[in-house]
């Protein structure tokens, strides 16, 4: 068996930033996200959520793909949101396509679960890490690949 720690802070925001986030839709989006988890034989450290947005920090094996995990996350909770959620106190739930992820060490850990578990008080006194609340691209550094000196010389990009 393949030995990991790999730790992930993940966020995405509901379409157009709708605070349409209550209690009932946080209750299945919990449960969506726990179950996943366990499909993908993660753990989910914590989950966060703010009438527009969820945070989730979770460890994911190597063998899947962060975008795919992601995708499933989203993609069950609007399914079962569309199952379980009356059309007349809840229009359809819709997420935003992007989203954002992030790793970081086993040290830090205790300090992104703490982030996630409190978002409600971290958005209210506006203490919030940038990297942690961006679900889009803009403005954003390019990551320019890592060039390599092939054996003949040449360089080359991963």
């Amino acid at each position: 068996m393949t030995w990991w720690r790999l730790f992930y802070h993940l966020i995405w925001t509901t379409k157009n930033r709708e605070p349409v986030i209550d209690e009932q839709i946080e209750s299945i989006v919990r449960r969506t996200i726990y179950g996943i988890g366990d499909d993908h034989n993660a753990k989910v450290w914590a989950i966060g959520m703010m009438p527009d947005h969820v945070h989730v920090a979770i460890s994911v094996p190597p063998k899947y793909a962060m975008s795919d995990v992601v995708n499933a996350l989203k993609g069950n909770s609007s399914h079962l949101l569309g199952h379980e959620l009356q059309r007349e106190t809840h229009p359809r739930i819709r997420w935003q396509r992007e989203y954002g992820v992030n790793s970081f060490s086993e040290r830090s850990l205790q300090t992104v679960i703490d982030y996630v578990n409190h978002q409600p008080e971290r958005h209210a006194t506006n203490r919030l890490i940038d990297d942690y609340e961006r679900v889009e691209r803009d403005g954003y550094e390019e990551v320019h690949p890592i060039a390599h000196m092939h054996s003949s010389g040449k360089e080359t990009t991963a």
